[in-house]
Parts: structure tokens; C-alpha cells; sequence
């Protein structure tokens, strides 16, 4: 039994000398190639990565800096399309809102050029009205036509009495008031003024 102990101890202390016969003397040959070839100008680490890159099942997992770079360039251009993505978008956004503004006041325009054009009839109706009533002054008695036009609004009063031939109008002033004669005729030279 003892022997078979001992033995065991045998067994456990020769896996120990072949690790320090084998492995030693391995890491200590690497470490001194290191040493060598890096006094020699070689970059090893760049090389060993570079061989490793060359095996299809580490290249997987080794980065060279060419692909770190390369890598970099990508995430950079990748941040900026979507820069110009989002800048886009809102540039579009910006143009959306525009149409919408010019829909809005080609709206107004149209509703103003019909306001207008209402007006312009309206003016025109009115243009004409007066005529008709100037025409009405003109053929009536400048007896009958004086109160009339004395008691209508000064503005209106005004407008007929333009309309009137200068020798009806003067007969239609004679036969007012002379007050009332005198602001119409006041009015009248304001406003051909």
C-alpha cells in the first residue's frame, strides 16, 4: 500500500518535471525571439496578427488595425448619413410646411381678389346709381331739386351736385339756403381739391 502511494506521488511529480522540461524552456525561447525580432525592426504583434488574420477560423477573431481604421470609417460615415438622413427629414418637414403656408394664402389671395372684385361691382352699381340720381336732379325744378339735395347726407349731396351740369348746379345752390349753399359749395371745393 505504501508503495502504491508512492507511486501515485511518482506519477504526479513526473507530469510536473515534463512541464517544467517542456514549457519552461518553450516560454523562455519564445520570450527571447520576441526580444530578437523586435530589435530587428519586426513588429511582431502587428505580424502575428497578420498571420492570424490569414487563418479562416482566427480571422474571425483578430482585429489588425487596417480593420480597426476601416472599422472607424464606417462608424463615422454611418453617423453621418444619419445626420443628413434626419437633416433631410427635416428640410422635408421645413417644405411641407411651406406648401401648407403658400396653399393657406393662395387661399387668401383668391378670397380678397373675390372680395375685390365685389367691390369694383359694387362701386360700379354705386357709380351708376348715382348717375341715374344726378340725371333725376338734373331734369327735376332746381326748386324742387334744392331741399332735396340739402337734406341728403354732405358726402352724397356733394357727389350729386358733381354730377349735375355747372348751370343746374348753380340754379340747385341759388334756390337753397344760404348756409346750406355755402358748406355744400365749401365741400364741393375740398373735394375737388
Amino acid at each position: 500500500m505504501a508503495r502504491e502511494t508512492y507511486a501515485g506521488q511518482g506519477n504526479k511529480a513526473g507530469i510536473i518535471q515534463w512541464f517544467i522540461v517542456i514549457v519552461v524552456p518553450l516560454i523562455f525561447a519564445i520570450t527571447l525571439a520576441l526580444i530578437i525580432l523586435t530589435f530587428m525592426g519586426i513588429n511582431v504583434i502587428e505580424k502575428s496578427k497578420s498571420v492570424a488574420n490569414k487563418i479562416p477560423f482566427l480571422s474571425s477573431v483578430v482585429v489588425t488595425n487596417d480593420e480597426k481604421v476601416e472599422l472607424n470609417k464606417v462608424n463615422q460615415l454611418e453617423g453621418t448619413l444619419s445626420e443628413k438622413n434626419t437633416e433631410i427629414d427635416n428640410l422635408r418637414a421645413n417644405i411641407l410646411e411651406q406648401e401648407t403656408v403658400i396653399e393657406d394664402l393662395t387661399a387668401e389671395v383668391n378670397r380678397l381678389t373675390s372680395q375685390l372684385n365685389e367691390l369694383e361691382k359694387s362701386k360700379e352699381t354705386n357709380e351708376e346709381l348715382l348717375g341715374n340720381i344726378s340725371r333725376s336732379f338734373a331734369q327735376m325744378e332746381p326748386a324742387s331739386a334744392a331741399p332735396i339735395i340739402a337734406n341728403l347726407d354732405k358726402q352724397l349731396a356733394m357727389k350729386v351736385l358733381l354730377q349735375l351740369p355747372n348751370e343746374q348746379r348753380g340754379l340747385v345752390l341759388g334756390e337753397m339756403e344760404p348756409k346750406v349753399a355755402a358748406d355744400l359749395t365749401g365741400f364741393l371745393l375740398k373735394g375737388i381739391q
